[in-house]
């Protein structure tokens, strides 16, 4: 399982649309929509955050440099930036929202919402899983393979080092 903040990396990338098929998989599986939805929030928060942020910044420059002798182009620069700066953010936010939404659909409708690869994944999956139980509650020693398959539910193939392990034997 990813980590909190690997998972949120993750989600963030999923939002600017710059993640694998497989990690866009991985996200929408059942067992992982509650913690998709966590995540998203907790960015939505993050972000409004930022805006916060950049509205003290800005009310601290007025203060600071309203007497000052060219404090006012000071004061604009300083607006000028922030504004971008808060477009920016406001456009992320908006696809942040837009991914809300999806989750929700998604746990609304349960099973009804997912496609047969999605379905066949969540299958896998809990398979792997029930693997992985069994195995440690019947104190079987895991091989390599074993290793790589439990891996594969983070969305990493380490199957290649298995195929190198066995080769450097044979």
């Amino acid at each position: 399982m990813l980590t909190d903040e690997a998972f949120t990396r993750l989600v963030a990338e999923d939002v600017k649309n710059k993640v694998t098929s497989d990690q866009g998989e991985y996200l929408r599986l059942p067992d992982n929509h509650d913690r998709w939805r966590v995540s998203l929030n907790e960015l939505v928060d993050n972000l409004d955050e930022q805006i916060q942020e950049l509205n003290r910044t800005d009310q601290d420059a007025e203060r600071r440099f309203a007497d000052m002798e060219g404090g006012s182009v000071l004061i604009m620069e300083m607006k000028v930036g922030n504004d971008e700066r808060r477009t920016k953010i406001n456009r992320f936010r908006f696809y942040v929202e837009q991914r809300v939404a999806e989750v929700d659909r998604m746990i609304a409708l349960g099973d009804e919402a997912l496609t047969d690869d999605i379905k066949l994944a969540s299958f896998l999956s809990k398979a792997i899983k029930e693997h992985r139980l069994l195995m440690e509650e019947y104190r079987f020693d895991p091989t390599p393979i074993d290793v790589a398959l439990w891996a594969a539910l983070e969305g990493k193939w380490n199957f290649n080092e298995v195929e190198e392990a066995v080769n450097a034997n044979f």
